[in-house]
């Protein structure tokens, strides 16, 4: 057999890949030649032993890869086989190779230089970059040059309107958004783009929203799986009366008409080592009430909170049990649901009298009050029982606050 195949000559018909884009251990290769005699007659039908060999070498050198495949049917001398069934295929095609053949124990010569089909050049690279030059695109994804051996890597930076400076990760295509998606735009930072505008930034000190946050979880919202409160609004009258305005208060029943008094409301500026920012109080009568309509549509809550400032003003009198407090309305004419109240009696050993008993300088409590309640509209009232006139005993109430939970 030896002797036979001594002088066999092998020409190339065909090859191919096979599954190029399957796992490397799954790879195979197609491959078809001719076996001929010496004097160019093809060798006889039937079952060959035929050895392959790979080389990076067109001559010499050690075979990279080596698979024997026993039986290997040949008839009129063709022969078709599919390399890499036996011996796993763990070449990384990142170069030229040869293939050798061997049928008996000698090597055939020459080796045959496996060639690419045309659309298959640029997957020819150093360390086996897709491509070599230019760009790879698979569907709409553009990669240019960032395929590593770790994994896919894109270019840092912000994306630039429309992706024009193509960097990060980003959609295009099928309704996709090219300047919206993940980009890396420092050392230690990456973030997430919505058309071209930075709206969610990671870095190693934590998180940070540009914009609105709202995470729900079945119509609540959740932070670190419990429910909070959530401040959902801010009255802190620096440009104007944020829509409060005051009401007649009926009697003593704590009850307010729907017609908005004439006297309105003065807006006060307090600066001291104690307090400041921005008040409302009632004009000309301290009995009116200061009172605003809240909606809360569309904002899931079944608890409300509201936190405030109460300021004191004048000579509120110790043993004439003055008082302020506050209160919710589910409309104007109801009576009040106090849910804070402020007696002086109760508070004397904190603030200082003269010998009349009176306050000789006006202070405030931050205070705060809360309600369950899930219905989308109600009121906040503002109050106070006061037995002298306004200019000698007032109150004011500032930095208004609602949080809902």
């Amino acid at each position: 057999m030896n002797e036979l195949f001594s002088k066999l000559c092998c020409l190339f018909l065909a090859l191919l890949f096979a599954g190029a884009v399957q796992a490397q251990s799954n790879a195979t290769l197609s491959f078809q030649g001719i076996l001929k005699k010496s004097n160019g007659v093809a060798v006889e039908d039937g079952t060959y032993a035929i050895t392959f060999n790979l080389y990076d070498t067109e001559q010499g050198g050690t075979a990279l890869w080596t698979e024997t495949q026993p039986d290997v049917e040949v008839t009129s001398g063709i022969y078709s086989v599919l390399l890499g069934t036996i011996e796993p295929l763990t070449i990384a095609f990142d170069k030229i190779y040869y293939l050798g053949l061997k049928v008996g124990s000698s090597e055939m010569t020459p080796r045959f230089k496996l060639t690419s089909a045309p659309y298959a050049l640029s997957l020819i690279g150093q360390k086996n970059l897709f491509p070599s030059t230019g760009t790879v695109k698979a569907d709409s994804l553009q990669v240019e040059g960032r395929i590593t051996a770790a994994g896919i890597r894109a270019r840092g930076g912000a994306p630039g309107l429309n992706g024009v400076d193509n960097n990060g990760y980003a959609f295009e295509g099928n309704g996709g958004d090219n300047d919206s998606g993940l980009f890396s735009t420092g050392d230690g930072s990456v973030s997430l783009y919505a058309n071209n505008t930075e709206r969610l930034t990671v870095n190693g000190n934590g998180a940070d929203v540009n914009g609105d946050l709202s995470l729900r979880q079945n119509g609540a919202v959740v932070y670190n799986g419990l429910k909070d409160w959530r401040l959902v609004d801010i009255d802190d009258f620096s440009t104007g009366n944020d829509g409060w305005r005051d009401y007649n208060r009926i009697g003593g029943n704590g009850l307010g008409t729907s017609n908005v008094t004439s006297s309105g409301i003065e807006r006060m500026q307090f600066t001291s080592p104690f307090t400041s920012g921005y008040a409302i109080r009632p004009l000309k009568s301290n009995e009116n009430l200061l009172k605003k309509e809240f909606d809360l549509s569309g904002i899931p809550h079944n608890e409300i909170k509201v936190v405030f400032t109460y300021y004191i003003l004048g000579s509120w009198d110790w043993d004439q049990h003055d008082w302020g407090f506050a209160a919710f309305q589910s409309n104007p004419a109801e009576k009040l649901t106090l849910g804070w109240i402020h007696h002086t009696r109760y508070f004397s050993d904190f603030l200082y009298f003269d010998n009349q008993d009176k306050y000789q300088y006006s202070f405030s409590l931050r205070q705060e009050m809360t309600g369950t309640n899930s219905k989308d509209k109600f009121w906040v009232v503002f109050g106070s029982t006061l037995n002298d006139d306004y200019k000698n005993e007032n109150y004011a109430v500032g930095s208004i606050e609602i949080w809902v939970r």
